[in-house]
């Protein structure tokens, strides 16, 4: 009887060290998916000579949109990385931020790009509610664009999402 209780110890030691080792792999990693563990970490900077882009985005944060320009004007110039490391940034700014995930898609490689554009179609339903609640406080005359360039842009994420799901089923 005392070798059964002995044994029985010992596999609940060895089956908990199993666990605490999977929980050690897992710490430092992001809590919002795999996706965001790995790419660059470290706050990007302003870049000059990339060119010009505004994009316009419904944000609270005017840093967010500073930074999602600079990650849109480095995709057009090619430069993935450090695209990714200004719209990061936006999410560290702004978390629930759709564009800044959307952004990150078209940064990313294949399977880490499908992953963020998933995260932007869950977050397009928290733009759409701030696009309203902030066409209420500003006359949409004076941002024509506001709205109009993001409805197309989730609209075609989620077409994506939906077109990859269903050749990867």
């Amino acid at each position: 009887m005392l070798r059964l209780c002995t044994l029985a110890a010992l596999a609940a030691c060895v089956l908990s060290a199993q666990t605490s080792a999977a929980d050690t792999y897992k710490q430092g990693h992001s809590h919002q998916g795999d996706a965001f563990d790995s790419g660059p970490r470290q706050k990007p900077w302003l870049m000059s000579g990339i060119g010009h882009v505004h994009f316009p985005i419904t944000t609270k944060n005017p840093e967010v949109q500073q930074w999602l320009d600079q990650g849109v004007a480095l995709l057009h110039s090619f430069w993935f990385y450090e695209a990714e490391r200004s719209f990061r940034w936006c999410l560290i700014l702004e978390p629930d931020n759709a564009m800044a995930c959307w952004g990150l898609s078209r940064a990313a490689d294949r399977e880490r790009g499908k992953d963020f554009l998933r995260e932007a179609v869950k977050r397009k339903d928290q733009v759409t509610s701030a696009s309203a609640s902030t066409s209420k406080r500003l006359p949409l005359k004076r941002f024509p664009t506001l709205c109009a360039i993001r409805r197309p842009t989730a609209a075609s994420a989620a077409a994506r999402v939906r077109r990859s799901s269903k050749h990867s089923a």
